[in-house]
Order: structure tokens, then sequence, then C-alpha cells
């Protein structure tokens, strides 16, 4: 499946408590068996995944957009993508938020964060793995409003990089640009 195309500008509402159709929506949903952390909290773990994926490997394409990679992940590009998915899939991002905060990776350095997502991607049980892909998804989502957060097709690239290197002890490098 190739990640779906979506028009769109990336513009949002500016009130930063509003969410997908609740003030709390997505507050359970913790099937990883981490406990369920508090929406602000979640959001501030995507935001920063994906500020880390906007560069890594390489920069991420803006599709015409003005904003350099990372300064697209924002609460208010956040808040359109969530906007976007049913609360299932919702739930499901934000339980894979909750596995990320649960190892430790709120406010990590790039290179464990990457290391920690990777090795979460390796050893997740299945339910684990779907909830990842739902918040990668949404990161990727964040970050261009041009693919669905309902696609896991990025995600999966993404995660199975990450996964990859971790099953092989090798820590996360960049690719450096070729220009």
């Amino acid at each position: 499946m190739t990640a779906t195309m979506l028009g769109g500008s990336g513009s949002a509402q500016a009130d930063p408590t509003a969410a997908a159709g609740a003030p709390d929506a997505g507050a359970s949903g913790g099937r990883s068996g981490a406990a369920a952390a508090p929406l602000s909290r979640r959001r501030e773990m995507l935001l920063q995944v994906a500020r880390v994926g906007a560069v890594y490997p390489v920069e991420f394409r803006g599709f015409g957009e003005s904003a350099e990679g990372a300064e697209r992940a924002t609460p208010a590009r956040l808040r359109a993508a969530e906007r976007r998915l049913d609360p299932e899939r919702l739930a499901r991002a934000w339980a894979g938020a909750d596995a990320l905060i649960a190892l430790g990776l709120l406010g990590a350095a790039q290179g464990r964060m990457l290391a920690g997502i990777g090795r979460q991607a390796a050893q997740a049980d299945a339910d684990g793995k779907r909830d990842l892909l739902a918040f990668v998804a949404l990161g990727v989502a964040t970050l261009s409003p041009h693919f669905d957060p309902a696609d896991d097709h990025v995600a999966e690239i993404w995660l199975g990089g990450l996964s990859d290197l971790q099953r092989r002890g090798r820590q996360p490098q960049p690719i450096p640009p070729l220009n």
C-alpha cells in the first residue's frame, strides 16, 4: 500500500487544549501495558519523535511547504492530524506514546530516542507494534498533511530500519546530505 496523498495546508485551530473530538481524546487505550500518560505528555512525546523523524535518517520532504523538517512538528499540526483519525486509531497512537514514555524516552537525546524506538519496534508484541505504527504514522501526518495518519506505509519503513539496526546491535546514524 502506498501512502495516501491528501491535500491540505497543515493549518489548524489555535486552541492548544483542543483534541480529536474530546478534551482528553484517547486518554484510555493503554494496550501496551504502560500506564496512560496525560494527553499533554503524549503530545510532547509525539512532537519530539516527529522532530527526530524529520531529520533521521534524512530530511523529511516538505512537498512545497516553506518550513524545514523539524519546524513542521507543531502542536497545531499535530491536532490537525489527530482530527483525521478515528477514536480507535488515535487510542492506538497514544498507547504507542505511553510505551515510549514508560521506556524513559520523553526528553531523551536523539541517539537514545532512536535506539529506544528501535528496541521497542524489535521487541514489542503484535499489539505493541501496531500501537507504535499508529504513533509514528500520526507523527508523519504531523510533518506533512499530504500523508494519511491512518496509513502505516511510511511508519513501517522508518520503524523497520530502526528495528533492523537494533537487531544488528548498531546505533542509528543520520545519512549525510549528498548536496
